[in-house]
């Protein structure tokens, strides 16, 4: 059952009244509770604000080369200007340099010095300073661009205490490779790549010194071609790997270093010329060896005819000219390969021999030129050394002619060095 509003008069008057004592007592009511609450919180106390310090002084602090590369025995001049922005002076200004290619020094200190270098004993406030030092590369320093971390320190004072502070800018140095001016003209055009080469050229150079007198052809200055330029790149790369390798590099070597430098020059030098020194001395000693001259005798003569290492299986007889005279002989060949023409010789036994003799004589002779190599050298150092135990005797089978006249020595070299051949037969050297 609903219940209805009232509709009296009185009613109505009473319920007015009623909402408008609420709505003054509800502000009322929130406030006294909002006080209540303020009043129940803890008191927070307010903390101290920190004492403010002194502030630095400013400082403005600019390094500036006198040029942006330099040599590995150069020194580069570095202007400094610092100015005091401040009231406060600044005390014992020192710069320092954080890179140890360099080492800093003035004109009145040596390079030498442990850093940092003492600039002036004081600056005052709302003044500038102008200054030079002067760097210079270390000796080893890597070659390449270089950026400069300079420190300005200084100290200053402040409520009666004593603050030490720092500035730092930044300068660009390249120091550049010992000859990189002069190899500008070289194939390449760069020190690096003539770095590259520098233990190849020398060994290079070195050779082809040693092997001309080897030779015989006496001093000459040697050359480097461009033909040589690619395979000695290769033996150069192939040489840097290998001594990263074997000597744990962990970069190439430090040419900037006059003794590292000389040593690889000298190095080189050495190693190229090692070959020819070994070949040379191989020829001085089969020349001794196996060399004719005009001072040998029969027996000598058969022993470097018979057993020099090129001593062919069959000789030849052979003809030729020198100039319009023709010359005969048995065609040998000298260690530097010349050509020189002997005789034929004959052997025979001292005493009258046997058919058993005979027989083993005639044998021999025979294997002095069978194709079996072996038994070939066998039988050949066997008769030589029959000879020399005087156990057989030599003699001239045929000798040399010149112009069908016998000659007068045993051998023909000087005579026969343009001699040109014109035609010949095979002929053992010790005919039966």
């Amino acid at each position: 059952m609903s219940r209805s509003l009232p509709d009296s008069p009185g009613s109505l008057r009473k319920l007015i009244l009623a909402g408008i004592v609420f709505n003054l007592l509800l502000p009322v009511t929130l406030s006294a509770l909002q006080r209540q609450t303020s009043v129940s919180r803890p008191t927070e106390t307010p903390a101290n604000s920190p004492t403010p310090g002194p502030s630095p002084p400013v400082v403005d602090f600019q390094a500036i080369p006198d040029r942006e590369s330099i040599g590995p025995d150069d020194r580069i001049n570095l202007s400094l200007f610092i100015t005091n922005k401040s009231s406060k002076p600044l005390i014992n200004l020192k710069l320092n340099v954080d890179d140890l290619s360099f080492d800093l020094c003035t004109e009145t200190s040596p390079c030498n010095e442990p850093q940092p270098v003492l600039l002036t004993s004081s600056l005052v406030g709302y003044r500038s300073f102008t200054g030079r030092v002067i760097l210079k590369p270390k000796s080893g320093a890597t070659a390449g661009t270089h950026k400069l971390l300079l420190s300005l320190e200084y100290t200053w004072n402040a409520d009666k205490a004593e603050f030490l502070s720092a500035q730092s800018t930044t300068a660009t140095i390249s120091i550049r490779r010992r000859f990189e001016e002069e190899t500008k003209g070289f194939p390449g055009g760069t020190a690096a790549f003539f770095y590259l080469l520098l233990p190849i050229i020398p060994a290079i150079l070195s050779y082809q010194f040693f092997d001309g007198l080897r030779r015989g052809e006496g001093p000459r200055f040697p050359q480097f071609k461009t033909e040589y330029i690619v395979p000695a790149f290769f033996a150069a790369v192939v040489l840097s790997l290998v001594m990263l390798v074997a000597f744990k590099l962990d970069r190439g070597l430090d040419y900037s270093n006059p003794l590292v430098f000389m040593g690889v020059l000298l190095g080189s030098l050495i190693a190229g010329a090692v070959v020819p020194l070994i070949r040379w001395r191989r020829a001085v000693k089969q020349r001794r060896l196996w060399a004719f001259t005009t001072a040998d005798s029969l027996e000598t003569y058969l022993r470097k005819a018979l057993l020099a290492p090129w001593s062919p299986p069959e000789f030849e007889w052979a003809k030729g000219k020198v100039d319009e005279n023709e010359w005969n002989g048995m065609r040998l060949r000298q260690p530097d390969g010349a050509i020189v023409l002997g005789p034929k010789l004959q052997v025979s036994y001292p005493h009258k021999a046997s058919q058993a003799e005979q027989s083993e004589l005639r044998q021999l002779v025979e294997q002095l030129h069978i194709p079996d190599a072996d038994r070939r050298k066998s039988s050949r150092k066997r008769l030589v050394d029959l000879v020399a135990l005087k156990r057989l005797n030599l003699d001239f089978d045929e000798r040399v002619t010149l112009d069908g006249t016998p000659f007068d020595g045993i051998i023909a070299i000087d005579e026969v060095q343009n001699w040109k051949r014109a035609g010949g037969y095979p002929s053992p050297l010790v005919p039966l």
